[in-house]
Parts: structure tokens; sequence; C-alpha cells
């Protein structure tokens, strides 16, 4: 088993909707304007999005950077008090039911991605250790290129976390 310990590895979730009148101009925004913007900041590593099979949000998107505290740098925050003409009208009513967490990647089982990705959200106080334990376990599993757990970031700010500019 390959398991790495990400000490600081920032990570950016992201969990939306689209409005469906609107698929068109969200692509257009998301494929030539967001996914740049933000992987062209120091310290960016990738940016990911999925489109769920299932209910719940419509999209799950990640961006992971050299440390979470690059969602909280000026550069970053610049660019997110400073939206493009197109992100003002995506955030408008396009861009929906968003929930925005910065996180950091605490444990690693694996080293590829694949193409699905299972997301879960847990509130209740388990001890990190049964945690990576589950982590672990679904890392070794049959099919299973990698499993993580991320941790809110305790530099998590109501003013990126409230910004228009997302």
């Amino acid at each position: 088993m390959n398991t790495e310990v990400q000490y600081g590895l920032g990570i950016l979730a992201l969990w939306n909707d689209c409005s469906a009148r609107q698929q068109k101009l969200y692509e257009t925004w998301y494929q030539t304007e967001h996914l740049h913007d933000r992987v062209s900041i120091a310290g960016f590593r990738l940016g990911r999005r999925h489109e769920s099979v299932g209910s719940g949000p419509q999209f799950f998107t990640y961006y992971e950077t050299d440390s979470d505290d690059i969602f909280f740098s000026q550069t970053y925050l610049e660019q997110l008090d400073n939206p493009s003409h197109l992100t003002k009208e995506v955030m408008k009513g396009v861009f929906t039911n968003v929930s925005r967490t910065v996180c950091i990647c605490t444990r690693r089982v694996g080293n590829s991605s694949g193409s699905f990705v299972i997301t879960a959200r847990s509130d209740f106080g388990k001890p990190i250790e049964k945690l990576c334990d589950v982590v672990d376990s679904v890392g070794q599993r049959y099919g299973v290129l990698r499993a993580e757990l991320w941790e809110r970031s305790e530099f998590q700010s109501d003013q990126a976390k409230n910004s228009s500019g997302l």
C-alpha cells in the first residue's frame, strides 16, 4: 500500500448545480476562463471537475495547491474580488447551490487519479486515526486508484468563503 501523509497540501472543494437553461454559458465560462484563471495562480497544481451520476449537486470540482494558504493569498483574493464580466454573469443565477470548503489533505493512499470520485462528509467527531483507517481500507480495495482524507482548513475565512467571484 502506498500511503502518503500530505501535510499542508491545499484543497478547495466545491459542490454546485447549474441552472438548467444556462448549461452552455456555464461550460463556456468554466472551460475558457475560470479553470485557466485559477490554475494560473502560483501554487495551484491542478483543477478537476466531475459531474454527478446520481443525486446531489450536479458538479464536484476541486483544486489542489501547494498549501491551503494559497486560497488566502493576495493574488488569489484579488482574483476573487475582481471577477470578469462573464464571471459576474455566471454568479447571478447560473452557478447555484454552492458549497465551498478550503481543506488540507491529511492522508492519501495511491498515486493515480480515476475518472470517478465519491465524496463523503463527516460532521461527527470521529478521531482522525479512525478516519485514516477508513481511507487506508478504501484505498486498498480492488479498482480504487486513490483514497484521500481532507480536513477543513483552520484558515477558512469569511472573506474567501463569501466572495462572489468564486
